[in-house]
Order: structure tokens, then sequence, then C-alpha cells
């Protein structure tokens, strides 16, 4: 556990609302980013665009313990300041520091670790209990950031991000959708506050779960990429050469989990190749799990490996460098709770075809050009407009632009601190 935090003195212009609190020392909120690095696609970049925006608030009194596992705080530390800390946890980190060095020997053995995970947690009656750390420091609202959580009494915040368990259980072991079920009803029920990024999934949970409306919020998330920094020209020069990449590509970040869909892309633009001879060369980022195989098999079946190429997990500035590399982003997933992709290109200027499928209307608003992404001749058309018309693809980016308008950070950080003071006091108004 990290050393004690002192409470900062509080500043004239809050401490009516410290005393209105009744409390003497300002209201200590936790931040669970107990996370392993490149593993958790947009639930790391949420993490790092929360705690980035509550470090640079300036007019609260609050305090932010931001719960990291030993020796797994590297990814977060550079966007923790002012009245943020890093705070380590005692429990749980062996199975994560377990979980992140399987995954990176291999993705056979990423696939025995799920299943072990997954056995050890369906066959288990009992919800995972806090370590003692929260409790130590005085938290008065926890804030679990992602679908794992644990039982405390300090009361909470919880993001299930999503119930795709229920819509495609074929892409879940029996053991996972146990699992799924059993912590999600448990800490929805459990949390004062329910937190999506999208209404669709908020109305989902109200009607999968019977949860009451008044306790399901949904707050948009902005795109995280302008607290990574500006990569320079020769960073972008460098990995172009770094990869091999051609002068023009579409590009896909996601991790290879099978809604991803990489594999309607690929039949997609095999069909662009057999029936329109437009050969589109496509990119792809993201953590290769064990799914991946069934991709690099329909590669080779579809003899499309001289267009396809697969980095592999990359750095917050050459995710920024490959986005404004490429020509077009293609995002076909089956099932979001929200789609940070599609606003990263927005942020990045680049035009957007994307699935029509759950929270990504919603994400993208008017700004991309939507395909089923059941249909691979729609998500065909939907490349080869994004790729030859130049009107359409500058109309994309500026909807896109326009679209960033109504998201950002500050705003997004502030709700989330009346989210919390409420919490704390549930007669003070938001």
């Amino acid at each position: 556990m990290g050393a004690a935090i002192r409470p900062r003195p509080l500043r004239n212009g809050h401490a009516r609302l410290s005393r209105a609190r009744g409390l003497t020392r300002p209201l200590c909120i936790a931040i669970d980013a107990r996370l392993p690095a490149g593993l958790s696609g947009g639930l790391e970049q949420f993490v790092i665009g929360l705690v980035a925006a509550l470090s640079s608030l300036t007019d609260g009194d609050e305090e932010y313990l931001v719960l990291v596992s030993p020796g797994d705080d590297g990814w977060i530390r550079p966007y923790v300041s002012g009245p943020c800390h890093i705070v380590k946890t005692r429990g749980h980190a062996s199975l994560i520091g377990t979980q992140r060095r399987i995954a990176r020997a291999a993705p056979r053995l990423t696939a025995s670790w799920r299943r072990y995970r997954d056995n050890r947690f369906a066959s288990a009656s009992v919800l995972p209990e806090s370590d003692g750390t929260i409790e130590r420091m005085g938290t008065d609202v926890m804030h679990f950031t992602t679908q794992r959580a644990f039982v405390s009494d300090v009361p909470s915040l919880y993001h299930p991000w999503d119930l795709q368990h229920l819509h495609f259980p074929e892409f879940f072991s029996v053991a996972a959708l146990q699992r799924r079920e059993f912590l999600y009803r448990a800490f929805c029920d459990r949390s004062r506050l329910v937190v999506t990024a999208a209404e669709w999934t908020r109305a989902d949970l109200i009607h999968q779960y019977g949860l009451p409306d008044n306790k399901v919020v949904a707050v948009q998330i902005p795109p995280v990429m302008a607290a990574y920094g500006q990569p320079s020209e020769t960073a972008v020069d460098n990995l172009r050469r770094k990869f091999d990449l051609p002068e023009r590509f579409a590009f896909y970040p996601a991790q290879t989990w099978p809604h991803k869909n990489h594999l309607g892309v690929l039949r997609a633009l095999a069909m662009l190749r057999d029936r329109f001879d437009l050969s589109i060369p496509l990119v792809c980022s993201g953590y290769q799990n064990e799914y991946y195989a069934t991709i690099r098999e329909e590669i080779t079946r579809l003899s499309l490996t001289e267009h396809v190429r697969f980095v592999g997990f990359v750095a917050p500035r050459e995710l920024r460098s490959l986005y404004r590399m490429s020509s077009a982003v293609v995002f076909a997933s089956l099932f979001e709770g929200w789609g940070f992709p599609v606003l990263e290109a927005f942020a990045e200027g680049v035009p957007v075809a994307c699935s029509s499928a759950t929270t990504l209307p919603e994400t993208a608003g008017s700004a991309a050009l939507l395909f089923d992404p059941t249909d691979e001749s729609s998500i065909a058309d939907a490349l080869r407009r994004v790729w030859t018309d130049d009107v359409l693809r500058a109309e994309l980016v500026s909807r896109g632009t326009a679209r960033l308008h109504t998201l950002d950070w500050p705003s997004t950080a502030r709700r989330f601190r009346g989210y919390y003071r409420q919490i704390a006091d549930p007669t003070l108004a938001v």
C-alpha cells in the first residue's frame, strides 16, 4: 500500500461545501486503476482520461486515490497529478500479475489463463472482498471504473459497461457467463449508482437486470488522444518504416476478440478485390489474443496476406501516428458499450466507416458512414465509399470535428465529481 495521504487544507472558496457535508477534510474518492497495461482496450483509455481530467481540476477540495496493483502503475502514472495520488493495493495483485505474464507469453497460454480464471470465479459463490486499502485511507466514495469490483462498506459507483454476454453468449464459455452474471448483478445491486457510456446500454441494464430508472445514468466519454501528446513528424515517419506501411491504408484498431468482427472486414476486402478490382490495404492494431489464429487462417484462405498487416499493441503516441497516416478508419464491431476508436478517429481528422450495432450510432452521431456489420456487402460498400469519394471523406471529417465539440474531459470530470459528492451526501444537489 502507498504511503498515507495527508488531507489538503481547505481553500477559502470550498470550506462552505465541506462544512455542508459535515467533513473536516476534503472528500476522498478512490478511482479503480487496477488494470494490466495494454490488455484492457477502451477501459484503460477511460481511466487515463478520467484521472488526467480530475488531476487538472482546481475548483474543488476533493482528494483522489488512484488505486493500482503493485508493479502495474507505469501506464497511469504520467497522468496523475494535483489532487490525484497513486495508492498501491495489497489484494489480487498476484492474479493480475499472472494474467499479464501469461498474456505476454503466448495466445495459447492466455486461453489457459482465462479458463483457469473463469472456473475459479464461477465456482465461487462469494464476491471478492476489499483488501482494506480504501478503508484505511478513509475513502468516502469508491469508483469502480471497470466490471471488476470488490465488496466494501464504502458507497460506490459501478461501471458494467455492457451486457454482451447476454446478447452473444456464444462468445463466452459457460463458466464465463456464470461469472459475469454473478458479479455484474451483485455489484449493480450493491452500488449506489450504475454508470454507462450510452443510453442504449442504460436501457439494456434497466431491462435485463430490473434496475431502478434513477439508479442508472449514461455519461458519454470523450476520446483521450490529447492526453497522449503530439507525435512528431519524425516519429510518424519512423513508425511507417518500422511497420513497412503502405502510403494509403484503412485502419482497424481493436483487440482480436470475435465480436470485433475482423472476419467480416476481411471478407468485405476480398469482395471489393474480386468484384470491383479494388484493393484496400488494411492495418490492424491491438492486442492479439487466442482468436487471432482464426483470423490468420481467414487471411490465408482469402489470399489477403499481402494486403493485411497486424502490428499488435502499440504505445499511445504510436496509435496517434497510425490514425494520422490512415486514409480511413473501419470499425466493424458486433457489440460495443462505447466506440472509443470512432471518436479517436474524429479527433485525428480521419473519415470513419462504422458498424450500426448497439451503441455505435449513438457514439458516432451523424459523423460516420454506418453499415450493417452482419452483411459483408454493406461493409464493402461503406469501405469503397470512404476510400474513393473525396467529397464524402471531407464531409465526414467535418462532421467528426463537430461531434467532438459536444464532448470534453473537463465537463465529464465535473459530472463525475458531482456524482461523487451526491453519493457522499445524498442531500447535496449535484
